[in-house]
């Protein structure tokens, strides 16, 4: 969105595609686990979650909403 590469009804589809997506995973009290099958969405092992892993999406979904001006 920022570099011009996407518009505003593809950036809003893409973001609420990534959210789907989300709500689909599974997790371990609340937490996303650290590793996906991605046609799937199953856990893979070892099923762990990581604070560290966890922190680097928290700041990315931050940095997501300030891009597209949420």
């Amino acid at each position: 969105w920022d570099l011009g590469f996407l518009g505003r009804a593809e950036l809003a589809a893409r973001t609420r595609n990534l959210f789907d997506s989300l709500e689909r995973l599974g997790r371990y009290r609340g937490h996303f686990l650290n590793w996906y099958e991605t046609l799937h969405l199953a856990p893979l092992e070892p099923r762990y979650v990581s604070t560290v892993d966890s922190g680097n999406m928290a700041l990315a979904l931050l940095a997501h909403a300030d891009s597209a001006g949420g």
